[in-house]
This record gives C-alpha cells, sequence and structure tokens, in this order.
C-alpha cells in the first residue's frame, strides 16, 4: 500500500492573518487570535518579525496602540464574568 504525503502545515494566509487581526483587536490576546486562526501563538511572532514593517505586523502595532473595549458579550460567550477578568 504506497505511502500517502504528509498533509501540509497550515500557513499564514491572507484570511488566517485578517482572521487573526480581527481576534486581536476584540481580545488582545496573541493565544487567541492565533488559535482562531488555527495557528500558533508562536507562529504569528515568527510571521510579524519575519517582516517588522510589513503590513501585518504594521497592523498588530496599531491594534495594540489603541485603548482597548472589552466585549462584555464576547466575553460572557467565553464564559468569563467581570469578577474573572478583574
Amino acid at each position: 500500500m504506497p505511502e500517502s504525503a504528509p498533509s501540509p502545515r497550515p500557513s499564514w494566509t491572507p484570511e488566517r492573518q485578517r482572521i487573526f487581526l480581527h481576534w486581536l483587536e476584540r481580545t488582545r490576546s496573541a493565544s487567541e487570535a492565533a488559535g482562531k486562526a488555527g495557528l500558533s501563538r508562536e507562529s504569528a511572532y515568527r510571521l510579524r518579525a519575519r517582516d517588522p514593517q510589513g503590513l501585518f505586523a504594521l497592523m498588530w502595532d496599531d491594534i495594540m496602540a489603541r485603548p482597548f473595549r472589552i466585549d462584555w458579550g464576547h466575553r460572557r460567550a467565553l464564559g468569563h464574568s467581570v469578577r474573572t477578568l478583574l
């Protein structure tokens, strides 16, 4: 029986980058955002480091420089309460 080729590893497609940046803006958590994009936090930081002046890194910096507004509906959906956040 012929051996099947290994599945390609997921990569940071433009769509995955969009998903990551969307969730980074909502949560300010690289771990949570990367998980939503289907990749690891470490791979997000590697992508950012590869091109510090690239659009992905610049958008990440822009998001993190903005005031953070907690999305209470999203937090409740994840099972967080006001008490656990404070």
